[in-house]
């Protein structure tokens, strides 16, 4: 539900009179699958249609204490902000609740939980301009926690992908808006971009009666991981971040991964997947220049013969026996695109990134892949892999 009209008090009926609109949106509504069901919403935003005052509330359904949720569904912040009649001034008014907890024994768990409240501030104040920071996440289902800073401050935390800091009053002049890790978060894992009528860099500049927003969205990057396998999956292999193409004596054109001296090899690779979302990652295969594209697929395999007969490169196949002379993996649903390297033993003298890969004709004993170089002559290593999915 995003909207409903409630009446003034004792205008049920339509002769009562004028009726006041109010519309609601809701973030981040979460339920515990192991048994403590509905949890309630992160945020609940009221919009007063007559006076535009939007009201926020902020809740907790995410802090546990052995398998309960004791600040679920209890506010801990009420931000209400509207626009003045009397000139270019906001008025914000925040309420924040804080709550004692008491543990005590003899629950079947072991422990019962009892949530007081204990602190509550109500906070009032008017200024000139507002400011709303935004924060997304690709892949947007992926939950993490990040800290909006304000000229150093921190206004806002534990914000998620899709949520909002809501307007804030500012004070007039030029402000630098940032981003910290949340809980349990780390910065080094992401591509950030800031948009909207922040700059670059976070900057804005906030003049009397302006209402201005900034975005800033955070692209996950995080590395893939494949196995090998024989028809049907058979004898699947745990995932791996690096695979070659043997050439040995009956091992021609087998996928092997990192297992004692001579590897663990089998017919195909990948069942690939990104390490921390799980997100499928499948492989296309295709011609110099990305002609004659086929895929996506979960599974190649290379036969050790030369792709239309003087290429220099082996072939590339689906399962179907359609073959190609590259092969690479083809973006995700979320638009982020996958790279890998070449490299040899030791992840020593890495080339790349590089979405494209061949495997030359014929294929060395110990194993040889391939990637585009600015030169005539494509750059090759023994092993390819150490895959990144990451902002295109």
């Amino acid at each position: 539900m995003s909207s409903y009209t409630a009446p003034r008090a004792g205008s049920l009926e339509p002769k009562a009179g004028p009726r006041n609109e109010y519309r609601h949106s809701y973030r981040d509504g979460r339920t515990d699958l192991l048994g403590r069901g509905w949890l309630g919403f992160a945020q609940v935003i009221e919009t007063d249609m007559q006076t535009h005052a939007v009201t926020t509330t902020s809740y907790d359904n995410r802090t546990m204490f052995g398998s309960a949720y004791p600040f679920a569904e209890k506010p801990r912040l009420r931000e209400k902000r509207m626009a003045l009649s009397d000139g270019h001034l906001f008025n914000e008014r925040l309420t924040t609740t804080t709550y004692t907890t008491i543990k005590a024994k003899g629950a079947p768990d072991g422990r019962y939980i009892a949530v007081i409240p204990d602190t509550l501030r109500q906070q009032e104040f008017e200024a000139p301009a507002q400011l709303t920071i935004n924060v997304f996440i690709q892949p947007p289902w992926y939950q993490a926690n990040f800290n909006i800073q304000i000229d150093d401050v921190t206004y806002a935390t534990d914000i998620r992908s899709g949520m909002s800091t809501g307007p804030r009053l500012e004070p007039l002049g030029s402000h630098n808006i940032s981003e910290v890790a949340g809980r349990g978060n780390d910065l080094k894992k992401y591509a950030i971009t800031v948009a909207g009528d922040c700059d670059a860099n976070g900057n804005v500049t906030l003049a009397a009666g302006d209402n201005k927003t900034c975005t800033f969205t955070n692209v996950l990057s995080e590395a893939v991981v494949c196995s090998v396998f024989d028809v049907s999956y058979a004898n699947l292999t745990p995932p791996s971040d690096s695979i070659f193409i043997s050439g040995r004596q009956n091992e021609q054109g087998m996928a092997c991964v990192p297992s004692g001296e001579f590897g663990m090899c089998r017919k195909a690779f990948g069942h690939c997947h990104t390490l921390e979302t799980g997100e499928p990652v499948y492989f296309n295969i295709f011609d110099d220049d990305y002609l004659h594209v086929v895929g996506p697929a979960d599974a190649i395999f290379i036969q050790d013969q030369n792709y239309q007969g003087n290429s220099g490169a082996s072939k590339a196949c689906l399962a179907d026996g359609t073959c190609r002379k590259w092969f690479g993996p083809a973006p995700l649903g979320d638009g982020r695109t996958v790279d890998c390297l070449v490299f040899d033993d030791g992840s020593l003298n890495r080339a790349g990134p590089s979405d494209a890969v061949f495997i030359p004709y014929p294929i060395p004993s110990a194993g040889e892949a391939c990637i585009p170089s600015p030169t005539p002559t494509a750059t090759c290593r023994r092993w390819f892999g150490l895959w990144s999915a990451h902002k295109k």
